[in-house]
């Protein structure tokens, strides 16, 4: 980035009353997300931008509510006495080692490490940082029904794309319209 944008955008900040920034998820994911998001909030902070109305920091979430999820209490890590009370009331033995995040998910999808990926309620590839990496993931790391011909086969979720019809998935979807059930 120019050292001029940068002057600019400092220059549109500084006499702003109030400011959001707002980001999504492959500065979240990125290697220095954390990084980058403490400096973010510092900066809003330097000029009181926190706390008060019309004004904060807004991470743009890849999924339908998961910051709600977080904020009433779901934890990907659940620790021993939540997962011994879940055991108790649904007389179930849940793991107890941690899954994997999304990328993670992805790198083992590409290792061949996945049998199987179910998603429910969102779009998994356009959601995540690299979208062309994510769909080659799907189409060549779980297992999924083989037709006579050997290739995979997905169903198409889409009202606009293909109704629902049974699809290769050898072929990328278009990223905005399509979300991928394996079968």
């Amino acid at each position: 980035m120019e050292e001029e944008a940068i002057r600019r955008l400092a220059d549109s900040y500084l006499p702003s009353e109030r400011v959001i920034i707002a980001w999504c998820l492959g500065l979240t994911q990125h290697e220095h997300g954390v990084d980058t998001i403490r400096e973010i909030v510092n900066v809003l902070m330097l000029r009181g931008n926190l706390g008060r109305e019309g004004a904060g920091p807004c991470p743009v979430r890849g999924h339908s509510n998961v910051q709600g999820n977080r904020t009433c209490g779901v934890d990907n890590r659940p620790g021993a006495a939540f997962l011994d009370r879940l055991a108790e009331v649904c007389g179930i033995d849940p793991p107890r080692e941690p899954g994997l995040g999304t990328v993670g998910a992805i790198e083992a999808m590409r290792r061949g490490e996945v049998k199987v990926f179910v998603a429910l309620g969102g779009n998994f590839a356009p959601a995540t940082p690299d979208q062309a990496y994510t769909f080659e993931a799907l189409r060549t790391g779980p297992s999924a029904t083989r037709s006579r011909r050997g290739a995979p086969q997905a169903t198409c979720r889409s009202s606009t794309c293909c109704a629902g019809s049974p699809t290769s998935v050898r072929r990328a979807p278009h990223p905005s319209r399509n979300t991928w059930s394996w079968r």
